[in-house]
C-alpha cells in the first residue's frame, strides 16, 4: 500500500468505527444495546455521513499539519482524536451546554477513530519502522 492509497483508506475507513458504534448505541428497542442487525445496517450509513464530515473537517487539518511536521504518531493521533472529540461535543448542543452523556460518547470514539486512522496510514508510511520513529 502506497502513501496516497493508505492516507485515503485511513480517511474513509477510519468513520466507521464511531458511525457503526453510535448505531449499535442507537435505543431502537428497550434493549440498551441495538442487536437488530437490519436496524444497525441502516442507521450505519447516516451516521457515517455525520463521522466522516467531523473526520475530514476537524481532523484533516490536523493530520496534515502534524504530517507536515512529521508528527504522526500513535501518541498524536490519540491527542488530536481526543480534541476534535472535545470540540465535537461543544458543538453537538449548540447553542446550550455540554451535555456530560455527549461528552463521554463523543471524545471516546473520536480518539479510537483516530487509532485507528493511525494504524491504517501507518501500513502505507513506514515499512520498517524503528523505536525512535514508534514513540
Amino acid at each position: 500500500m502506497n502513501k496516497l492509497s493508505s492516507t485515503l483508506a485511513a480517511f474513509f475507513i477510519a468513520p466507521l468505527v464511531p458511525a457503526v458504534a453510535c448505531a449499535l448505541l442507537t435505543p431502537i428497542s428497550r434493549e440498551p444495546i441495538n442487536t437488530d442487525v437490519v436496524s444497525v445496517l441502516e442507521l450505519t450509513p447516516a451516521f457515517y455521513c455525520f463521522s466522516i464530515a467531523a473526520s475530514t473537517s476537524l481532523g484533516g487539518p490536523l493530520f496534515l499539519l502534524f504530517n507536515h511536521y512529521n508528527l504522526v504518531r500513535w501518541w498524536s493521533a490519540l491527542l488530536c482524536g481526543t480534541l476534535v472529540g472535545v470540540i465535537l461535543s461543544a458543538l453537538i448542543r449548540q447553542p446550550g451546554a455540554v451535555q456530560a452523556g455527549d461528552f463521554l460518547l463523543i471524545v471516546p470514539l473520536s480518539a479510537l477513530s483516530a487509532l485507528v486512522f493511525w494504524a491504517i496510514w501507518r501500513r502505507g508510511n513506514s515499512s520498517s519502522p524503528s523505536r525512535a520513529e514508534s514513540c
